[in-house]
């Protein structure tokens, strides 16, 4: 996850909204569990890998959200009820995603619960992989991404307060970025893969000021990143990536004069 991690952060945006069936929850999971579950992991868990805590909110139809500090991964799994425990498989692409904390990708493993009742949401339970590597997790009543603290005298700029969307998305990948008047913001990108959706979220913190916006996020501990930006109407340089307000259509001869103006920037800070 480390890797994962490290990877998100070299881009000024990555972000998340997914749908595997039943999926999307884009806010603070605080699920109400469902009267029969699909399975024995269906509920929310939490679980410590290497320093860093990490929840899973499995639920029914092969949904899973994973939250840890400001980010939220929406992916799927499978999982089916056996005598020896249920049978777990994490659908992620094994060459993006070596593991999620405790759930490793292109691995099957098996879930026991040693303990607790799924009515009173106190469960105790392992994840086993092949390998004997066992993952112990606790079960508890909701989670959430960890927003970074509001900047005393934060300042918004009107003008960003909206949802923009990448001039790049397509149909097998969106990215969009939603700026709020509280001082928060989200960052989101979902892509495709074999035909399932998946995604992650940053959820952030900011303030503007001339230009200038400053976002706060934890990970592992609070940071801030500055990003440079521009409004023009309808269309926002955010760290030199290209958006359009959500709702109006950018022409295709804005999207080439765009790119064409990137790569000369970057060509022109090279030399």
């Amino acid at each position: 996850m480390k890797r994962l991690f490290a990877l998100l952060l070299t881009a000024v945006m990555l972000l998340a909204l997914a749908g595997c069936s039943g999926n999307g929850n884009g806010a603070t999971a605080d699920s109400e569990a469902p009267e029969a579950p699909d399975n024995a992991m269906v509920g929310i868990w939490q679980s410590a890998v290497d320093g860093a805590v990490y929840y899973y909110d499995f639920r029914n139809g092969g949904a899973l959200s994973v939250y840890v500090d400001s980010y939220t991964l929406d992916v799927c799994y499978t999982a089916k009820d056996g005598d020896d425990g249920t049978a777990f498989s994490l659908l992620l692409p094994t060459e993006e995603f070596g593991n999620i904390g405790a759930l490793l990708a292109g691995e099957d493993g098996t879930f026991t619960v040693s303990e607790g009742s799924y009515d009173k949401h106190d469960r105790i339970g392992e994840l086993k992989y092949d390998d004997d590597e066992v993952f112990t997790f606790t079960e508890v009543d909701k989670a959430g991404p960890t927003y970074a603290k509001i900047p005393e005298n934060y300042q918004v700029d009107k003008k960003l307060l909206d949802t923009w969307v990448n001039n790049y998305s397509t149909d097998e990948a969106r990215q969009t970025i939603t700026f709020n008047d509280d001082g928060t913001l989200q960052m989101n990108e979902s892509y495709n893969y074999n035909d399932v959706t998946l995604g992650i979220r940053r959820d952030c913190t900011y303030t503007a000021d001339n230009g200038m916006l400053t976002l706060f996020y934890v990970m592992d501990e609070e940071q801030s990143m500055p990003v440079e930006y521009t409004v023009d109407g309808d269309s926002l340089n955010f760290g030199g990536m290209y958006f359009t307000r959500e709702g109006v259509e950018i022409p295709t001869e804005a999207v080439e004069e765009k790119t064409t103006e990137a790569a000369e920037e970057k060509a022109t800070e090279a030399d």
